[in-house]
């Protein structure tokens, strides 16, 4: 199984050890905005909704399974690269709070006049826990949400259609590099479904492509994901944990492998 529940966790550190198996991966669960709307043109509100989030409580309260707050775009480890990035006391905790309020205001909210945003997720118990608990964050700061779900395969064509406002996504690397997720954000790229470009990260970008040193090379694309961080191009939530569920029968399963993708050639099943 490629995953389950967090509140079957216990359970199954208790009764099926030998089955559970988590591990770091090289995904990243999000909450994309719609550029292409007015409201999210304006980098106050953007900043406003992805500093009140308190990524530790979505963490250590709802999925539980060991997944890391992420305030950048890039899990550590990555090789050639930079330790993920760390917020500012501006974005994080009580100060953040205050600050998005302030933002807010400036943008032209108020209590008379509130920010009203809906949230798309696919449909799924954690999804909308997390749904709740952002929605609950976003209250406090004077927001109004609107939550929608729907199948994971409606949510995604509404996503690719550009039929949302702010949608749950998960981006995964398929190789062992920085680029790998921030290739999502670049703006002639066809899995970039939020509309955003920027020309300082997409010249990082190019850049980085024709970089033959390496150090140089990451440098390149630690300024690509820093301007898009700077832009709240998207609001990263966390570094997601592999949670998988392996029968003893299946031989030669490896927790090391980062990707999301292990190919059946390489397991054995015995009697």
């Amino acid at each position: 199984l490629t995953n389950f529940p967090p509140e079957r966790l216990d359970y199954l550190k208790s009764e099926m050890p030998r089955t559970l198996h988590l591990a770091p991966s090289l995904a990243l669960t999000l909450y994309v905005f719609n550029h292409k709307l007015a409201k999210f043109r304006d980098p106050r509100v953007r900043e406003a909704l992805s500093i009140s989030i308190d990524r530790e409580i979505l963490t250590s309260k709802i999925v539980r399974t060991g997944d890391r707050p992420a305030y950048g775009l890039v899990p550590s480890g990555m090789p050639n690269y930079f330790p993920a990035i760390t917020p500012t006391p501006q974005r994080r905790g009580p100060l953040a709070r205050k600050r998005a309020q302030e933002l807010l205001v400036a943008a032209g909210y108020s209590a008379a006049k509130p920010l009203e945003v809906e949230l798309l997720y696919h449909t799924s118990d954690e999804h909308k826990k997390i749904a709740v608990a952002v929605a609950s964050m976003w209250q406090s700061i004077g927001v109004r949400t609107r939550l929608r779900n729907a199948e994971r395969q409606v949510a995604e064509v509404a996503a690719r259609n550009g039929d949302f406002e702010i949608t749950r996504a998960a981006w995964f690397s398929p190789y062992d590099d920085a680029v790998g997720l921030l290739g999502f954000l670049r703006g002639d790229s066809p899995q970039n479904i939020s509309g955003y470009a920027s020309a300082v990260a997409d010249e990082a970008l190019q850049a980085a492509e024709r970089a033959t040193d390496q150090r140089a090379r990451g440098k390149l694309l630690r300024q690509a994901e820093q301007q898009m961080v700077a832009d709240d191009a998207v609001i990263p939530l966390y570094f997601m944990i592999s949670r998988r569920l392996v029968t003893p029968r299946v031989r030669s399963w490896r927790n090391d492998n980062l990707t999301a993708f292990y190919g059946a050639r390489y397991l054995i099943i015995s009697q």
